[in-house]
C-alpha cells in the first residue's frame, strides 16, 4: 500500500499536502483566537488609532482620545454608539458647569464638592446615562484643576473624545463585528431539548405510577428550565441587537426574525407542559390517574416529546454528532392521532383539560414553518375552533 501511494503520489507531492494541511490548520486556529479575543486586540488598536488621529488636530498629548475609544469599545456596535454618546454629552456639560463655577466661585475644596455634586445631580435628574452621569464630574474636574489656564483645554477635550468614539464605532462596525447569532441559536435549541426532555419525563412519570411526590418535583423542574429558556431569549436579544448598525453582518437578520418567531412558540410549549402537569396532578389528587388511563396519557406525551424534538431539529437544527429523527410530518402526525378526541369525552372532565391543552400545544409546534431548516409540515394543523364544543 505504501509502495502504491508512492507510485500515485510521489513523495514530494505528499510532502507538499501535509504542509499545506498543516498551514491551512495553523491559519484556522489563528482565525479562532482572533474571533476569541476580539475586543482584547479591537480595544488596543482603537486606542492606537484614537491617537494617531486626535494628533492630526494639533494637540500633542489627546489622552481623552484613547480614553474614549476604551470605554466607548463594547460588545456590540449599537452600545458603542450609545455609550459614546453619552460620554460626550457629559464631557459638554462639565465643561459648561467648569466654566459657571470658575467664573463666580474658583478652585476651592468647597466649590469642587458643589460642583460635582450638582452635576451628577442634574446629569441624573436629566436621565443623561450612566456613561454620562460620572463623565460631567470627572470632565468638571479636570477642566476647573488643569484648564482654566490654558486657552481652548475645554474644547480641545471634547474633540478629542468626538475622535476616540468615532474611531471605537467604526472599527466595531467594519472589523469582525460582534455577531452572536450562532450562540442564540445554540442556546434555544439546547431549550427546546429540554422541554422535549420535560414531556418525556412526564411520560415515564406516569408509566411509573405518577407519584405525586415526584410529579412536583417535576413540576418545579419544569419552571426552573423556564429560567434557562429566559437566559436563551436574552441572548436572542443580544444577537438581534448586534445586528443593528452592522452592515456586514445584516445578512442575518431574517435568520433572527425566524429564531424570534420560534423562541415564541418554545415560550408557549413551556407554559403548557407546566399547566398540563398542573392538572395531571389534580387528576391524582382526585383518584382518577391509574391503569389504562395513565398508560394512554403516557402515550400521548411520549407523542408530543417526539414531535417537539422534531420541531427543534426544523427550527433550530440537529445537535452536532446527532442522526437526524424522523420527519416532523410523522411526529405531527402521530401526535395528532395520539391526541385523537375520544368518543367519551363529555363525561371526563380532567381528561378534556388535557386534550384542549394537548390541542393548543399542536397549534404551537405542528404548524408550518416557512423558512425553518427542515422545510414545512404538511397535512395542516388542528383548527383553532376546535375545541370545548368539539366543532
Amino acid at each position: 500500500m505504501r509502495g502504491f501511494a508512492t507510485i500515485v503520489c510521489p513523495a514530494d507531492t505528499l510532502s507538499t499536502m501535509r504542509r499545506y494541511v498543516t498551514t491551512f490548520a495553523g491559519v484556522r486556529r489563528i482565525g479562532e483566537w482572533l474571533l476569541r479575543t476580539r475586543r482584547i486586540w479591537k480595544t488596543a488598536l482603537a486606542c492606537a488609532l484614537a491617537w494617531e488621529c486626535a494628533q492630526w488636530t494639533g494637540t500633542h498629548r489627546p489622552y481623552f482620545a484613547p480614553l474614549a475609544a476604551i470605554l466607548s469599545l463594547q460588545v456590540t456596535v449599537e452600545e458603542s454608539l450609545w455609550r459614546g454618546l453619552q460620554r460626550v454629552v457629559g464631557i459638554v456639560f462639565g465643561i459648561v458647569l467648569a466654566d459657571v463655577v470658575a467664573r463666580f466661585a474658583g478652585v476651592r475644596a468647597w466649590s469642587i464638592g458643589l460642583m460635582v455634586l450638582v452635576g451628577t445631580a442634574l446629569a441624573s435628574w436629566m436621565k443623561l446615562g450612566q456613561q454620562a452621569i460620572p463623565q460631567v464630574g470627572i470632565s468638571a474636574i479636570m477642566v476647573l484643576t488643569l484648564g482654566t489656564h490654558q486657552p481652548g483645554y475645554a474644547w480641545d477635550r471634547v474633540v478629542e473624545t468626538v475622535i476616540g468614539v468615532a474611531v471605537a464605532v467604526v472599527l466595531n462596525m467594519l472589523v469582525l463585528p460582534p455577531d452572536y447569532t450562532v450562540p442564540a441559536q445554540t442556546s434555544l435549541r439546547a431549550s427546546a431539548g429540554l422541554l422535549a426532555g420535560r414531556f418525556a419525563a412526564i411520560s415515564a412519570w406516569l408509566n411509573e405510577g405518577a407519584d405525586p411526590a415526584a410529579g412536583r418535583r417535576l413540576q418545579e423542574e419544569t419552571r426552573a428550565y423556564l429560567e434557562q429558556l429566559h437566559a436563551a431569549a436574552a441572548k436572542l436579544d443580544q444577537a438581534v441587537h448586534a445586528l443593528r448598525y452592522s452592515p456586514l453582518v445584516q445578512h442575518r437578520r431574517q435568520r433572527l426574525e425566524r429564531l424570534q418567531r420560534e423562541a415564541v412558540h418554545l415560550r408557549q410549549g413551556y407554559q403548557h407542559a407546566t399547566g398540563m402537569m398542573r392538572t395531571l396532578l389534580e387528576w391524582q389528587d382526585a383518584g382518577g390517574l391509574q391503569g389504562d388511563r395513565a398508560s394512554a396519557w403516557a402515550g400521548r406525551f411520549a407523542a408530543a416529546a417526539a414531535l417537539i424534538e422534531r420541531w427543534a431539529d426544523d427550527a433550530f437544527g440537529t445537535p452536532h454528532g446527532d442522526k437526524p429523527g424522523p420527519s416532523r410530518t410523522m411526529a405531527a402526525e402521530a401526535a395528532r392521532v395520539a391526541f385523537a378526541w375520544p368518543p367519551e369525552w363529555k363525561s371526563n372532565l380532567f381528561e378534556f383539560a388535557l386534550l384542549n391543552d394537548g390541542r393548543q400545544l399542536l397549534d404551537d409546534f405542528a404548524a408550518p414553518s416557512p423558512g425553518a431548516a427542515g422545510g414545512m409540515v404538511r397535512g395542516g394543523t388542528p383548527e383553532r375552533g376546535d375545541r370545548m364544543d368539539g366543532s
